[in-house]
């Protein structure tokens, strides 16, 4: 897995192999002190449009936020479980 350096600026370079089909946008996700970089689809509007047309028509708003809520948190614990058995990250509990 390849390192990433913060300069004196706080700007993080990436490895040229890791963005050469990404977008140049990610997003920044704080979660349980670790940071998630999440790259940005080149048409968010449209990956939405996408994503929108799976919703169930009968599902409420308070519905979609607590599977998406559950969803990333399963995904990141995943995660951080498989770069814990790499030695890549701190020991810690997990709530």
């Amino acid at each position: 897995m390849p390192e990433l350096s913060v300069d004196e600026r706080g700007r993080i370079t990436f490895p040229r192999k890791i963005i050469e089909d990404r977008t140049q946008k990610f997003v920044a996700i704080k979660v349980r002190g670790d940071i998630i970089l999440k790259p940005l689809p080149k048409d968010p509007i449209a990956t939405l449009k996408k994503l929108g047309e799976k919703i169930p028509k009968d599902m409420s708003v308070s519905d979609m936020k607590k599977l998406a809520r559950e969803a990333a948190m399963e995904e990141v614990d995943a995660k951080l479980q498989r770069l814990e058995k790499l030695g890549k990250t701190r020991k810690r509990a997990v709530k």
